[in-house]
């Protein structure tokens, strides 16, 4: 009985000096993950700013070509005589308007997407790595298990 007690005092304190070990371990990669996820989440605000600067751009784009259309539609009904308040100049006028409403609504459709994939995306990730900590974390406490038991045999 003598010759146990060293040996479990052994045991007990190589089980904690690993565990200590895994913990820090542990931490570190719960602190490489935080980085990485905050980073990736302002590279995410940066992208949808990017996109919402760009849907402002294509915005005022359109509002400048459909008013470009309006114009010259005006211009070519003018020419061959025919009245404006006419409802022919006003169905074509319609028209125009209504592709380029159309045109906004797919875009706003499409960024919305963009932005949701990217939030989808950091979301992913977050998942991953509390998946990959869990399991690390899972697999040190059964070598250390495992060694504990070994080492009193």
């Amino acid at each position: 009985m003598g010759a146990l007690a060293p040996a479990l005092l052994t045991t007990g304190l190589t089980a904690a000096t690993s565990m200590a070990q895994n913990s820090q371990a542990l931490r570190q990669m719960e602190a490489q993950d935080a980085l990485e996820e905050q980073q990736r989440a302002e590279s995410n605000a940066l992208q949808k700013a990017q996109i919402d600067a760009d849907a402002r751009t294509a915005e005022a784009d359109r509002r400048r070509a459909l008013r470009s259309a309006v114009a010259r539609q005006n211009a070519r009904t003018g020419a061959s005589g025919i009245v404006s308040g006419d409802g022919s100049s006003e169905a074509v006028i319609l028209g125009l308007f209504n592709e380029s409403e159309e045109e906004a609504k797919q875009r706003k459709e499409s960024d919305a997407l963009r932005k949701a994939a990217l939030d989808q995306d950091l979301e992913q990730h977050q998942s991953l790595n509390l998946l990959q900590r869990e399991q690390f974390a899972e697999q040190q406490n059964t070598k250390n298990a495992l060694g504990a038991f070994s080492s009193l045999f």
